[in-house]
């Protein structure tokens, strides 16, 4: 064979050759994009994806995404029905559950449409400070927490568990929401607060132990304030009598108190909690009595009040069958020349229940703003 031909054989051989390396590169390349393509469609039909997009719906929130993959109607259903449960008398009626669903809705609706505040500088404030900042139901930086604390806790088939955690720094306390996935046509969608009644009930123990704490905070704030009064003026001395005016159905009862100004500080006026007692130490009677009087450094203090009963009266009754009688003061307040008034303030018993009609509830609820609406 002349040389030239067998020289076109080898090249024609040779590319051959090749042609069949790049319709193998190709049918390789092909087939890797596919098994790719396939494990990345596999891996976007799965929970730990569902997981994953939620979190980027949230990071920052975008509320057309998260309509997608979240069922908020299902979800505030069921909240607002543990909310009625632990909170019966709030918004009660027989569309109560209804008006709490709307209600929850708004407030998360507004919450997602802000930016989350930024995390205070500075020191941390003191428990007494805390209680005393209006109470914010969702903390300061409650949309970067939903997120930042999401896990998947398991999948069983077409449904799946998400955790997550939001410390509430009012509060001092933190709410586990364990919500369920269900995967349907559309792919996977949050359908379910499974713990909604554990939720209702931290929140109603958390509303408890600040209301108790804030009772605590103006019980100890009275113990030193009734201190630091009677030590400026001590009383000394309280007597009580009582007898009938010739009328016969007038009781004229005498309350005398007598002391002395310690404190280095004039005082200007002052207001006492009196309790009347009867000859075997049972109360009968309880006054508020007060006085206009100027009690100057180092002077004696000496004033009577005068009441007026009525004889007859349940009240008058055992103020004469306690006679003789003794008497107890307690500071309630004390007006000084500094300008400064020194009083005891009130604090809720919060044993005693809601005087409202359907209120049977801590009457500390009946006073906390989030229930004034």
């Amino acid at each position: 064979m002349p040389a030239v031909l067998s020289g076109l054989a080898a090249k024609a051989r040779a590319h051959k050759l090749l042609s069949i390396l790049v319709v193998l590169v190709l049918v390789a390349g092909i087939g890797a994009g596919g098994y790719f393509g396939w494990r990345t469609w596999q891996y976007r039909q799965t929970s730990e994806y569902a997981a994953e997009q939620l979190k980027a719906a949230l990071s920052p929130p975008n509320t057309e995404e998260l309509a997608k993959r979240v069922d908020f109607r299902a979800l505030f259903a069921e909240l607002s029905h543990a909310v009625s449960r632990a909170f019966p008398f709030y918004k009660a009626g027989p569309d109560q559950e209804h008006v709490l669903s709307q209600q929850l809705q708004t407030a998360l609706l507004r919450r997602l449409r802000e930016k989350d505040a930024s995390p205070a500088k500075g020191e941390e404030p003191d428990a007494a400070a805390k209680l005393r900042q209006p109470l914010a139901l969702f903390p300061p930086d409650f949309l970067a927490q939903l997120p930042a604390r999401l896990t998947l806790a398991e999948t069983k088939g077409d449904t799946a568990r998400i955790r997550t955690e939001i410390t509430h720094p009012q509060l001092e306390v933190a709410f586990p929401l364990e919500f369920e996935l269900r995967r349907g046509p559309d792919g996977w969608t949050v359908r379910h607060l499974i713990n909604a009644d554990e939720v209702a009930g931290i929140l109603r123990n958390a509303l408890l132990a600040r209301q108790k704490a804030t009772v605590d905070v103006v019980l100890q704030k009275n113990e030193a304030t009734l201190k630091r009064m009677e030590s400026i003026l001590p009383i000394q001395n309280c007597e009580a009598e009582a007898g009938l005016l010739s009328d016969g159905s007038t009781l004229l009862l005498m309350v005398l108190m007598r002391g002395q100004n310690q404190g280095g500080i004039q005082v200007n006026n002052m207001d006492l909690d009196t309790t009347i007692y009867g000859a075997h130490g049972e109360p009968v009677l309880t006054r508020h009595l007060n006085a206009a009087e100027p009690v100057y450094p180092g002077a004696a203090f000496s004033h009577r009040w005068s009441i007026e009963l009525d004889a007859q009266s349940p009240e008058g009754q055992r103020v004469l069958a306690g006679i003789p009688l003794t008497c107890r003061p307690v500071w309630r307040s004390m007006g000084l020349s500094s300008a400064e008034v020194l009083h005891v303030a009130e604090a809720a018993d919060l044993a005693q229940k809601c005087g409202s009609p359907g209120h049977d509830h801590p009457v500390g609820f009946c006073k906390l703003p989030i229930f004034q609406e």
